[in-house]
């Protein structure tokens, strides 16, 4: 009984030096994410100093790539810092860049260009996205009327990325007009029924809904499938913008078979 006594509390000793071992190695191991987390925000923000200093000090004299490459590299940091409204300055300075160089398409500077009027849009493709159908049936007609005039205007800006015929750019573009109609799609699918459950009106404004989704659905898989054709044309088939498209196509597909 002692020699059990004596083994309990050995292993006692054991589990709890190995937990406070655990413990004290997790502290340090958070001390040193933070450290880390700190230092690569330090150095986002050297660089943008940096490159904020050679743009007051040697833009006038320098060529179009050099500052718009500066140009680019603050916007990335910015974003990266989570400062999305300065990102959105340098982005807009950009293309004001871009227009005073008078940038040839298919160059490095478009590529530039491109990239930037491209984030320029997200956030107003994040807001058209989030327009729900909900409410009653006038509510929703002018939900629906906001949603297609949105859908309209977007699916020109993002066209008009394809002017820089940057191959990466164009992708991520044609990427985003197939999600508008994908997520249209979606949108009119889960739209709330203004009408009460098991009756008809139920059933055929559902019916409606679903009539309409059908040809978006369409639409986007045939866009997923001429953006991947033309990765492949290009030998970007593992950039982040065909990986994305590959998987929405996917998605797509999905969505169809579990109906």
């Amino acid at each position: 009984m002692r020699n059990s006594w004596a083994l309990l509390l050995l292993l006692s000793i054991a589990l709890t030096t190995g937990c406070a071992r655990t413990a004290d190695t997790e502290k340090k191991e958070g001390k040193n994410s933070a450290t880390s987390e700190e230092a690569s925000k330090q150095a986002l923000e050297q660089s943008i100093e940096k490159d904020k200093r050679w743009l007051e000090e040697s833009a006038t004299s320098a060529g179009a790539l050099e500052v718009l490459e500066a140009h680019a590299r603050i916007a990335r940091n910015e974003a990266t810092l989570g400062r999305e409204l300065e990102a959105g300055v340098w982005r807009e300075r950009t293309l004001q860049m871009a227009n005073k160089f008078e940038v040839a398409p298919a160059s490095p500077e478009a590529a530039l260009a491109a990239e930037a009027m491209f984030y320029l849009l997200e956030p107003k493709y994040e807001q058209w996205n989030a327009i729900a159908f909900e409410g009653g049936v006038k509510a929703q007609h002018t939900l629906v009327q906001q949603k297609v005039k949105g859908q309209q205007v977007l699916h020109e800006e993002y066209t008009s990325i394809l002017a820089y015929d940057s191959p990466r750019w164009n992708i991520a573009a044609y990427y985003r007009i197939a999600t508008m109609m994908h997520e249209f799609a979606r949108t009119l699918r889960v739209a709330e029924i203004p009408f009460e459950e098991g009756s008809e009106e139920h059933g055929i404004y559902k019916q409606q809904l679903h009539e309409l989704a059908a040809p978006l659905d369409d639409k986007a898989g045939q866009i997923y499938d001429q953006t991947l054709s033309y990765a492949e044309d290009q030998g970007l088939q593992e950039d982040e913008w065909t990986i994305l498209a590959r998987e929405a196509r996917a998605r797509l597909e999905q969505e169809r078979a579990q109906r």
